[in-house]
């Protein structure tokens, strides 16, 4: 038998408290709010950039309102500026697309520009606008005798004496029109450069602007990153103190609850009834080698879960008569177990087993994680309270290795003479335990696929079988049923 811890202080809550008040002091909040510094150095307007001028190449045309023009106005054009103003001064719009090329395709083959004037005002919609063009007449004509094959040579040149005169005069005003052109480049890039000059000034203290405002935040961030690197480290310095006035707290809290267990144990008290218990468990438990047999139904699941062996041996707790662990020394398996009761430990000690005298708790604790194959307790749980019960679970879920088994075998309180007169014979147990609140404690404490073995039935020949078939069943269901449960899980494994 096992028997539970029950000190008159609560450690574990105790332990608690302290925990929570330094999770509560790690808290730190630091603010990193930046409004402040953008409102105190908002961002300089940026320095307008001037906008580009192009030179005049060829002068601007403005529509006569009594569609009257002199031909060599319209001729001073030049490629494509000649073709727009050629539709707005004769046909009063602007050129359309398909006209625009095809026009400018002529001037580019060659074809003059009077004929190309003439066209226009000779089509339907030219004669319609009625556009007048002095000196057209005749330089169309020409145009149209010129493309003459006989008739057009001599007219050609004919024309070309005639206008001799004028061609100089032309040649003249297109150099002065050049030099002047070069002239107002010139001037216009002197204007751009003075524009573009004064713009990259004031591009170059605008960002001056922008990087002193930048500095000036930067400055201000590196004094605030400076105050909280300060108060971060006394907070490191803080939650240090506290850890180790927590591991301080641990360990004497440890200490104290080792103390308490050792003097319990170790108590003449404590040990006052070993020899009646013994005798108690010779006379109700039952012989020996019947219970071997019956423990002999989970040889199979130790053997699925590959304990026994030196990696991953076997723990009982509550290890009593020993029973168990001689089961295991049979097959060759590696087994240990713990119990508080000596006159058991002795025996166990002279048949050859290995058992420690110690509180299943206690024993569990001092284990290191994931260093057993299986843990067993048969008929502990009952004597243990409630609280002690979920530790024992979650200790021995810490200390079992993956994929890991855990077993443990009590009264069944579902049979009526086990739960209202049975149970009660050993007057060391607490509560029965319902078969179906073990698996769920199981199952909430972290274990999976776990199942319930019912186990004991009471013989066939006290079965009731005089009456009807089915008030039968129920009878010996409730009454004669299984006596035992065993409740198994597995710690999932990897």
């Amino acid at each position: 038998m096992i028997e539970s811890q029950n000190p008159e202080i609560d450690l574990l809550r105790l332990k608690d408290r302290v925990l929570r008040s330094v999770a509560a002091d790690r808290d730190v909040s630091i603010s990193l709010d930046d409004s402040d510094l953008i409102a105190a150095y908002p961002r300089p307007a940026r320095a307008p950039v001037p906008s580009y001028e192009p030179a005049q190449v060829q002068p601007g045309f403005t529509p006569n309102p009594e569609n009257r023009y002199q031909i060599h106005e319209l001729m001073a054009y030049r490629d494509a500026a000649f073709i727009s103003v050629a539709f707005t001064a004769v046909l009063g719009r602007p050129p359309d697309p398909e006209g625009y090329e095809h026009y400018l395709g002529m001037l580019r083959a060659g074809h003059s520009k009077a004929e190309i004037l003439g066209r226009m005002h000779s089509s339907e919609e030219g004669r319609a606008r009625g556009a007048h063009i002095e000196g057209l007449g005749p330089r169309f004509l020409l145009a149209r005798v010129s493309q003459l094959p006989v008739m057009g040579k001599l007219a050609q040149v004919a024309s070309s004496v005639a206008h001799l005169p004028a061609g100089e005069r032309n040649h003249r005003n297109f150099e002065d029109y050049v030099v002047s052109l070069v002239g107002q480049v010139q001037e216009n890039a002197r204007a751009q450069g003075e524009r573009l000059r004064g713009a990259v000034e004031a591009l170059v203290a605008d960002q001056d602007a922008i990087f002193s405002q930048l500095e000036r935040r930067l400055s201000r961030h590196r004094s605030r990153l400076e105050l909280m690197r300060g108060a971060l480290n006394a907070e490191r310095a803080k939650v240090s103190a506290l850890e180790r006035t927590v591991s301080q707290h641990t360990k004497v809290l440890e200490e104290l609850q080792r103390e308490l267990a050792k003097s319990k144990a170790t108590s003449p008290e404590a040990h006052a009834l070993d020899g009646f218990y013994a005798d108690f468990e010779s006379r109700f438990r039952g012989p020996r080698e019947e219970i071997k047999k019956r423990q002999g139904v989970y040889l199979p699941f130790i053997t699925q879960a590959g304990a026994g062996t030196a990696e991953a041996p076997i723990l009982d707790l509550g290890c009593g008569r020993g029973e168990w662990l001689e089961l295991l020394s049979e097959q060759k398996l590696v087994a240990r177990g713990a119990d508080l009761n000596r006159v058991f430990l002795e025996d166990n000690r002279q048949r050859g087993l290995d058992v420690v005298e110690m509180d299943a708790l206690a024993c569990l604790r001092g284990l290191k994680d994931q260093s057993f194959g299986a843990i067993t307790a048969f008929h502990v749980i009952e004597h243990l309270p409630f609280r002690a019960l979920i530790a024992v679970i979650d200790e021995a879920k810490r200390v079992l290795k993956p994929g890991g088994l855990l077993i443990f075998e009590t009264p069944n309180p579902s049979n009526l003479q086990v739960g209202a007169t049975n149970f009660y014979l050993d007057p060391t147990h607490l509560n029965p335990l319902p078969s179906g609140l073990s698996a769920a404690l199981l199952e909430l404490r972290g274990f999976h696929d776990v199942s319930v073995k019912e186990l004991h039935p009471y013989p066939q020949s006290e079965l009731v079988k005089d009456g009807v078939p089915a008030t039968d069943a129920t009878i010996n269901r409730f009454l004669f049923g299984p006596q035992d449960y065993g409740v198994i899980g597995w710690k999932v494994a990897g």
